[in-house]
């Protein structure tokens, strides 16, 4: 196992060598790329919190650790804080859970026609998140969205609401929007996992009980 990692590594401090201008564009460039629009931006913002500074005057007044006393003293910060970690949770929960399970759901054929929901779920992934906001701003719009038409249409009016408006419900909203746009990416990762676990894994499981459906 050892010598064959050690191959590897020495086969690609061998291309590395002959391929020095790859090497180059493809590992220092986008490590460049995210210091300048990343990196920098993210310690500047460390660094101007310790000034006071309307953002358009030349001068900042340094005030150390003030800004950072008067957040802890704001309530509106903790509260802002929450719906940040409810956010990180679900954004993170909800496309990934999701791509699992329609993965497997592909994977075990209990869901057909496997390659038009394959592409469909991933669609959006090559969609910028503009044109997903604008398209579910008009979907969910409660005036005239296909959304609460919908929900009309079939005697469920009393669920129309706000859904980007009302301050109960509009986090959630957006984390299944999110949800909607991210899901096809874990998908297609776990998609191609599944394809690579050998079926006789699936067939011992199915012989032990310890499995419902089989890929």
């Amino acid at each position: 196992m050892s010598e064959a990692l050690s191959d590897e590594r020495l086969s690609f401090v061998q291309f590395a060598r002959a391929h020095t201008f790859v090497t180059i564009f493809g590992i220092i460039v986008p490590l460049v790329v995210f210091g300048i629009f990343v990196g920098y931006p993210i310690l500047y913002t460390i660094y101007l919190s310790f000034f006071e500074w309307n953002g358009m005057s030349p001068t900042k007044t340094f005030v150390g650790l003030a800004n950072y006393e008067y957040l802890i003293g704001d309530k509106y910060f903790y509260t802002a804080l929450f719906n940040n970690v409810k956010w990180l949770a679900v954004s993170l929960i909800f496309p990934v859970t999701l791509g699992l399970v329609i993965a497997y759901g592909l994977r075990s054929r209990i869901l057909p026609a496997a390659g038009l929901i394959r592409t469909v779920i991933f669609f959006p992934v090559t969609m910028s998140l503009i044109s997903v906001g604008l398209m579910f701003l008009l979907i969910l719009n409660p005036l005239f969205g296909a959304f609460d038409t919908l929900l009309q249409s079939v005697g469920l009016g009393f669920l129309v609401m706000e859904w980007f408006g009302d301050y109960r419900i509009a986090l959630y909203t957006l984390a299944v929007v999110s949800g909607w746009a991210f899901t096809g990416m874990p998908m297609i990762f776990y998609f191609a996992g599944l394809g690579d676990v050998p079926k006789e894994t699936f067939d011992a499981a199915k012989i032990e009980g310890r499995a419902i459906f089989g890929c």
